[in-house]
């Protein structure tokens, strides 16, 4: 028999990550930042102010004030600590769902200093003096007072079911093209997996997303397409349709000057270095320039490399054999121990430096290197084994394409 009280605590988390893709499908600016498990459940911060969000989903419990008083009662806390020192000063919600009772809560004007300090901030015991929040942190009446201006709370929050409804609306709109059933099917399930994977972030600013990168992150069709074109074609066929549509290369005697960058999203036990070298040199032969000292340097390039789920020790054996095999290459770190600088990741080749492949190891690096001023088209080629990695910061006039692959060999058949 399921344990309902469990039952009830599972759907709870998954209305609160509904609550967070409603806030991102809903948000007008495209750039807001909204950070899912940060201060609250759903943090928003825009140009104009910064909102945290408690989401409660109680469907068969009775509204009473005391089921809401630990929230309100961190709220004013952080309010205390954190929101007075802000311009403008931040605002809080609660949003709930309750079965009934909702009666019981007054109206916003009603909600009085001495109302919150009552039922919200304090709490009486059999032995002993009552608890009182505000007295133990120092919170003045007139705080208080300022907090209840920036408090909102909505015990009339939609049901499951509703909010579940408002998504797939927001998705068939927010998507060119997306259908109910695919915004059901297709970019749903994706959004659950996108705030999941970012709700178990451990830092918290690795749990922030906006509004464009998550629908960048979401629309897979693409990705769904790729796998049934792989196994419906077979694996050879597949590569040669990836290598014509993307790799193939005129006749002509230099492929076209581009900033090409190549992810290998590959599970970390089937990249060992002889392979990461072996593909590492594939990259840098098929997609720099010729070597040739009348080329201008500004017309010369290597690509790329990212190696996802690579340990530091594999990054470092990498570089290692590239340098005894005489393999120019720059990663960002120019020194011993330094931090990544993207102005040396971005330096090119020249006819006196003949670099013939840029390492970027970590995601952040590789973020902030795609933001970095190419002066040339932008194209990212990931090839992924279960999922597109979460968290790609991809600029909006680059080219990005999502290939689907089991394993190094139809990396290499691909870029043959």
């Amino acid at each position: 028999m399921v344990n309902r009280a469990a039952n009830a605590t599972i759907k709870g988390y998954f209305y609160q990550f509904d609550f967070a893709i409603l806030q991102l499908l809903k948000a007008v600016d495209e750039d807001s930042k909204i950070t899912v498990e940060g201060v609250e459940d759903v943090d928003i911060e825009d140009v104009s102010n910064e909102k945290y969000i408690q989401c409660k989903y109680y469907a068969a419990t009775d509204y009473n004030h005391s089921v809401i008083k630990p929230a309100i009662a961190a709220m004013i806390i952080h309010f205390k600590e954190v929101g007075l020192k802000k311009t403008p000063l931040p605002k809080y919600k609660l949003y709930g769902h309750y079965n009934s009772g909702q009666e019981k809560l007054p109206e916003k004007n009603l909600i009085t200093v001495d109302f919150i300090k009552n039922h919200f901030l304090t709490t009486t015991k059999k032995d002993g003096p009552a608890e009182q929040v505000h007295v133990k942190n120092n919170i003045t009446d007139a705080e208080i007072l300022q907090f209840a201006g920036q408090l909102e709370i909505d015990v009339f929050a939609q049901s499951y079911e509703s909010q579940f409804e408002s998504i797939v609306k927001l998705l068939t709109s927010a998507i060119p093209g997306a259908t109910k059933d695919d915004a059901e099917n297709l970019f749903y399930p994706a959004s659950i997996n996108n705030i999941r994977a970012l709700a178990i972030e451990q830092n918290q600013a690795a749990r922030a997303t906006t509004k464009r990168r998550f629908l960048k992150e979401i629309n897979n069709k693409n990705f769904l397409f790729s796998s049934w074109l792989k196994q419906f074609q077979g694996a050879k066929k597949y590569a040669a349709l990836v290598r014509d549509k993307y790799f193939k290369q005129s006749a002509a005697t230099s492929i076209e000057n581009k900033a090409r960058f190549f992810i290998v999203n590959l599970p970390s036990n089937s990249l060992d270095v002889g392979n990461a070298v072996d593909l590492a040199l594939r990259f840098s032969k098929k997609f720099s320039n010729r070597a040739s000292s009348r080329i201008k340097d500004n017309d010369r390039f290597c690509p790329y490399l990212h190696l996802a789920n690579t340990d530091e020790s594999g990054h470092k054996e990498l570089k290692k054999s590239l340098r005894d095999s005489a393999i120019l290459f720059l990663d960002g770190h120019d020194f011993k121990g330094s931090e990544f600088y993207v102005d040396s990741i971005l330096k090119g080749p020249t006819s006196y430096t003949e670099t013939r492949l840029k390492l970027i190891d970590e995601l952040n690096d590789l973020n902030s290197t795609l933001r970095g001023a190419h002066r040339r088209p932008i194209e990212v080629f990931e090839f992924y084994h279960e999922t597109p990695i979460v968290g790609l910061d991809l600029p909006q006039a680059a080219l990005y394409a999502a290939i689907k692959v089991d394993s190094l060999e139809d990396i290499k058949e691909m870029i043959k």
